[in-house]
């Protein structure tokens, strides 16, 4: 069972949210909206075998956040990462 107080979404699933209505990604980023947190970053993380990915790993160690969803292979393959569990929006929503 996935808890958590602060979500850090990945692009996509925000982009697939806002484009197509219903779907799961739609339904992630309605859960996750009140949740959302903004942080400045005070040390870049280099670990995601993309490193246009390190960005969401940024964001959650230093926003606090203890998930991340999205997608992205890259990310799901460091699940979890410093205590952050990394999921899909479909893992997401069965919380």
């Amino acid at each position: 069972m996935i808890e958590a107080a602060r979500v850090v979404l990945d692009t996509n699933v925000v982009v697939s949210g806002i484009l197509f209505p219903g779907s799961m990604p739609a339904r992630a980023l309605g859960k996750a909206q009140g949740a959302t947190v903004l942080s400045s970053i005070s040390n870049p993380i280099h670990v995601c075998r993309d490193p246009r990915d390190d960005k969401f790993l940024e964001a959650a160690v230093h926003g606090g956040a203890d998930l991340i969803v999205t997608g992205d292979r890259d990310l799901l393959a460091l699940d979890p990462f410093e205590r952050i569990r990394i999921v899909t929006p479909v893992a997401f929503l069965e919380e």
